[in-house]
């Protein structure tokens, strides 16, 4: 979601543009011509944070609906996600959007020693790493599910400044 893919307005969205009529309601309607306002039923990376509105499962590489949403799926943000998600991006049904994103927190070898040793090395080389891949979601999620993970929580309690790349 942080990124745009070169392909954005090709075979993936399509007719697929979806706004709220009328305006500020839950009414999500499809439309295929010039919209009749700018209400629209899609996650708007330029106003508001994407990872308030999906999850990655870093252990599936699926996109799924942020929790706290899937209290009510009738509220404006449930349909922004799922829309955006499910059908305008179908972000889990695409393979180059899936590649690279799936990482088992269990497989992350446990370097603790070595990684004391030469904890700058380390960091740099992994900062920029980071910094250069293709999917920046699936850094946001390990930091925000790192509590669910003892291994990722080893790490990020040896490398602390890691949470505010």
């Amino acid at each position: 979601l942080f990124i745009c893919l070169g392909d954005c307005n090709t075979h993936n969205k399509k007719d697929q543009f979806a706004i709220f009529i009328p305006e500020n309601s839950t009414n999500k309607w499809v439309i295929t011509k010039q919209p009749i306002n700018r209400d629209a039923c899609i996650i708007n990376p330029r106003k508001e944070n994407p990872m308030n509105f999906l999850w990655l499962d870093i252990r599936t590489g699926q996109f799924v609906i942020h929790p706290d949403l899937q209290i009510d799926i009738t509220s404006r943000a449930f349909q922004k996600a799922d829309y955006t998600c499910n059908t305008l991006l179908n972000l889990n049904g695409r393979n180059d959007v899936l590649l690279d994103k799936a990482i088992d927190p269990l497989d992350i070898p446990d370097k603790t020693v070595d990684f004391q040793a030469e904890k700058k090395k380390y960091l740099v080389a992994i900062k920029k790493s980071i910094m250069n891949h293709n999917h920046p979601t699936v850094w946001y999620e390990l930091i925000r599910q790192k509590d669910n993970y003892p291994k990722l929580q080893a790490l990020f309690n040896l490398a602390p400044e890691a949470l505010t790349w």
